[in-house]
């Protein structure tokens, strides 16, 4: 077979490309997503589904054992049933928070009200330094279930962890808040990482990392 006869069969069979190359296959880059929806939740629901079903059901045995040693069985285990309805449907709730958008246009970042779409605050990611926790040591008050079965706060609990995200911008500008409420440490850990990560994606480099580089692009 002639060879010229042999290269446009081969050619054929791999697609019309040389048939010792194969085209490289380059991934295709997808777009960074524009929009971030900040959903805030409470310490409550933060807790866990286990810890606020045997929170509630601590509070609830009590009482549903003296109705029980009273005679009434059946009142005591409707009470009992509705203890864990209760507990699975304050788990599953919706947050009465409203949720805040992070919108990024034109290399600003914007943050905007889930309820009305009204612009809250204007960052260019050039301005923003970086994205912190303003983080506080609160005294939670410790509830004690007494023989009367009415629970009652005392002072001296344990102290825990409470924070907000904040976005340092360049001075004499102020910190902008994600929002007022202090929210679970933990909770805000999270969310701190996936804002991070978004404002990364979309071009924004924290401003310690800036000045590393700037060495580095001036030799």
């Amino acid at each position: 077979m002639p060879r010229t006869i042999l290269y446009d069969c081969l050619t054929m069979t791999t697609g019309g490309t040389h048939p010792y190359r194969e085209p490289a296959k380059r991934p295709k880059k997808k777009n960074p997503r524009k929009e971030l929806v900040y959903t805030p939740e409470s310490d409550e629901r933060h807790i866990g589904p286990m810890r606020m079903f045997v929170r509630n059901v601590f509070i609830v045995s009590p009482l549903a054992g003296l109705i029980a040693y009273g005679g009434s069985p059946v009142l005591a285990t409707i009470l009992f049933v509705c203890a864990v309805v209760f507990s699975i449907w304050q788990a599953r709730r919706p947050t009465d928070a409203t949720p805040t958008i992070l919108r990024v246009e034109s290399k600003k970042l914007l943050l905007v009200s889930g309820r009305d779409q009204l612009v809250l605050a204007t960052v260019p990611l050039e301005m923003l330094r970086n994205v912190e926790l303003d983080t506080q040591e609160v005294e939670r008050g410790q509830s004690v279930l007494n023989p009367d079965g009415v629970t009652s706060t005392h002072k001296g609990g344990m102290s825990v962890s409470t924070s907000r995200i904040t976005f340092v911008r360049a001075e004499p500008k102020s910190p902008v808040l994600l929002e007022e409420t202090y929210r679970a440490h933990v909770l805000c850990i999270e969310w701190l990482g996936k804002i991070r990560t978004f404002l990364r994606a979309n071009g924004w480099v924290p401003e310690d990392e800036r000045e590393r580089s700037a060495p580095e692009n001036s030799s």
